[in-house]
This record gives C-alpha cells, structure tokens and sequence, in this order.
C-alpha cells in the first residue's frame, strides 16, 4: 500500500524505489462504496474500516484507509482536519509524510487495528 504513495495526485513525499519494494501492501479489494463495517489487511496486519463516519467528522491521529478518485487505496495517519478544498495532511504507518488535495480523494474511512488477527 504505501509503495503507491507517489501515485496519488497532489503528494508531496516521493519514497524512494528501495523502500517502494519494502512496504506492505493493502489487500485490492476496494470498498470505496462500501456501506457497512468491512475488513482489510495491510501486509500481516487486519483492520477494521468504518465507512459511515463522515470524511469532515474525522480528527488528527485518526487512522484512515484513504481511496484516492484515480489509483489504488492507501491506509495512513490523518495529521489535521480533513477539510474539502484544501490540502490534506497524512503520515504512512512507517512515517513517511505525503499530502494530498482534498479534490483528490474519493472517500476516507476510519480504520483501527483488529483485535483479533
């Protein structure tokens, strides 16, 4: 997942290609329409993804699966308030810091590790 970091429109974090092979990647299935509580596992990693909270609703430290309008999903950190039309903040679970324009992103959802792996 995080390897597709430089994918999404409006990134200002360019991973290098050695670390591209490194990070895990997020399961393909894509639940950007997703309507109820879902699963997915980012390398050995599960989390559940909440779709019914409100893109504007979610805070600072909020991990988010994020489903870009072009490209594949990426899960982060949130790092401000998701605000439409302006630049949103993120940081990937290794800590690498990208941005991305509000416009560019289809939906986010909230996400939390699973208890149960």
């Amino acid at each position: 997942m995080y390897g597709d970091i430089t994918a999404l429109p409006g990134t200002r974090a360019v991973l290098s290609a050695d670390r591209k092979r490194k990070a895990p990647k997020m399961a393909s299935r894509d639940g950007r329409d997703a309507d109820k509580p879902y699963r997915v596992r980012v390398g050995v990693t599960w989390y559940w993804v909440d779709p019914t909270a409100p893109a504007t609703a979610l805070a600072a430290g909020d991990t988010v699966v994020i489903y870009p309008v072009n490209g594949e999903p990426h899960l982060a950190v949130l790092q401000g308030k998701f605000e439409p039309g302006k630049t949103v903040d993120f940081v990937s679970l290794e800590g690498e810091p990208f941005a991305v324009a509000a416009d560019a992103i289809a939906t986010a959802h909230l996400a939390a590790v699973d208890e149960v792996q």
